[in-house]
């Protein structure tokens, strides 16, 4: 068993490698493409709630977050579309709650290929609240006693298997369909040349 977890985490550890061995690669391709500065811009805390805080990969202009995603090695290209990477958009939307911003594009990049596509991601407003309400009940192990979330059905529903109980794994299948559903409508970026 030691000898797997021990394997899983050197996995771990030459895909972030991988990634941050091509993200200034990434960034100035977007700088080509996009004709924009990016700059670096470090880590924020949420100014509302100190629990959350991103690093964004990047500041474009008009307050436009860039996070870049490295393809892993040996995949086939970049992604063609976020609807099987949910994560993604959640991280992305978290990025966006915690520097105050309404944007981020998110680029897909292919080291081997040196091609990248890229997705506009706008801020959720409401996914946002009900996700910070369901991880504040996670981490601090509180029921959920009110649900102020009924902007639309998913939302309703998703409060009903909530109230009363910790979220947990089966209690937001409803939130993690919701989520899947909002990637499959994010539109790829294509820059004028």
């Amino acid at each position: 068993m030691a000898r797997q977890n021990l394997l899983h985490a050197w996995t771990w550890i030459r895909k972030i490698a991988w990634g941050r061995t091509f993200e200034a690669i990434a960034i100035e391709k977007m700088m080509q493409e996009s004709k924009a500065t990016i700059k670096s811009c470090g880590f924020f805390i949420d100014p509302c709630n100190e629990r959350y805080g991103a690093s964004p990969d990047g500041l474009g202009p008009a307050a436009i977050l860039l996070e870049v995603k490295t393809r892993a090695e040996n995949s086939d290209g970049p992604l063609i579309a976020l609807k099987s990477y949910p994560q993604y958009f959640v991280q992305c939307q978290l990025q966006m709650k915690c520097t105050n911003a309404m944007f981020v594009i998110l680029q897909s990049y292919h080291p081997e290929t040196g091609r990248s596509h890229s997705f506009l991601i706008k801020r959720n407003h409401v996914l946002l609240s009900v996700i910070q309400d369901v991880v504040d009940a996670m981490i601090c192990n509180n029921k959920i006693l009110v649900w102020p979330h009924q902007e639309q059905k998913e939302y309703r529903l998703l409060g009903e298997k909530l109230i009363g109980v910790i979220p947990n794994f089966e209690s937001l299948k409803t939130l993690r369909t919701l989520i899947k559903t909002l990637c499959r409508d994010i539109p790829r970026v294509n820059f004028i040349k």
